[in-house]
């Protein structure tokens, strides 16, 4: 068969049915693994609640988690962190509920102890606008760097990877307010004067539309796709960590409880020698602040 004979536009429209059978698939895999790790992620969660401070060691080990999004009040709050979990729908394992409880703290008033925040995948509610400039840039897409009309079958894979890029981009996880209430003057999401917004204030993320929490995207799918399903790992490196700032502060303590008597009576001996200079040099001072 010779390339003048290819009908490219029946051969696109083959693989593109290939491609939503693939897309398909994906997700019947995908819904399968959650749905298959759920009697897992149960059973896990009973035991890592036997380990004392499991949670606040596993945030420990999120540096980006603790970098990125976090204050210092946020993270002292998190270390007060008892459990967190990810509840997947059973019909719609693209629907999810991320739970944090923690431990009585100075800052969470009793009610706000335990915080569940629902996610549901669906539909952009936008609407798209067209405009003299997106009817140019079309002009523009028809015609190929020599300035010559691009080919009719081209043209359709164009419009085609367009509609299936926007259907993507049209989907998102959205989610409602929770309301968290705080003790009397320990509020985290107001503002800090640091410049950074509270990792709390993601409780306020919606999902879609202006002024929404920065970021809430990427801050859910940390939590969702990183902590909580390799939440062993997060701890581990989280001990380690801990493990690592204990030892250089015992060193350091060390260093000072480990000097010698003749250590120190050098140093006693530098300080009065220092203090001697200091008193020489004292009238001159004096003199020169008379002038």
């Amino acid at each position: 068969m010779t390339e003048e004979n290819i009908d490219v536009t029946k051969v696109w429209t083959v693989l593109d049915t290939l491609s939503d059978q693939q897309e398909a698939i994906d997700k019947e895999v995908s819904a399968y693994n959650t749905k298959k790790l759920q009697p897992y992620y149960a059973a896990r969660r009973s035991k890592l609640l036997e380990i004392p401070d499991f949670w606040s060691y596993a945030v420990r080990g999120s540096a980006e988690l603790l970098d990125q999004y976090s204050t210092a009040e946020d993270i002292s709050l998190l270390m007060s962190l008892k459990d967190l979990y990810v509840e997947y729908g059973n019909e719609k394992p693209d629907d999810f509920t991320i739970e944090f409880v923690f431990h009585p703290n100075k800052y969470l008033d009793d009610e706000s102890l335990t915080l569940r925040k629902a996610f549901t995948y669906r539909t952009k509610k936008t609407t798209k606008t067209s405009s003299k400039d997106d009817d140019d840039e079309d002009d523009e897409d028809n015609k190929d760097d020599e300035g010559e009309e691009k080919e009719p079958w081209y043209l359709q894979l164009l419009e085609k990877a367009s509609d299936r890029a926007l259907q993507k981009d049209n989907k998102v996880h959205v989610s409602e307010p929770v309301t968290i209430k705080w003790k009397k003057g320990q509020n985290l999401t107001k503002l800090t004067g640091t410049g950074i917004n509270s990792l709390f204030g993601w409780f306020g993320y919606v999902g879609e539309g202006p002024g929404d929490f920065p970021s809430g995207e990427d801050l859910t799918r940390i939590i969702v796709e990183q902590l909580f399903p390799f939440a062993t790992e997060y701890y581990l490196e989280g001990v380690k960590d801990q493990a690592q700032v204990e030892a250089e502060y015992d060193l350091d303590e060390d260093e000072e409880e480990d000097i010698g008597d003749d250590d120190a009576d050098e140093i006693k001996n530098k300080k009065k020698h220092s203090e001697s200079e200091d008193e020489e040099d004292e009238p001159s001072k004096k003199k020169i602040k008379t002038k």
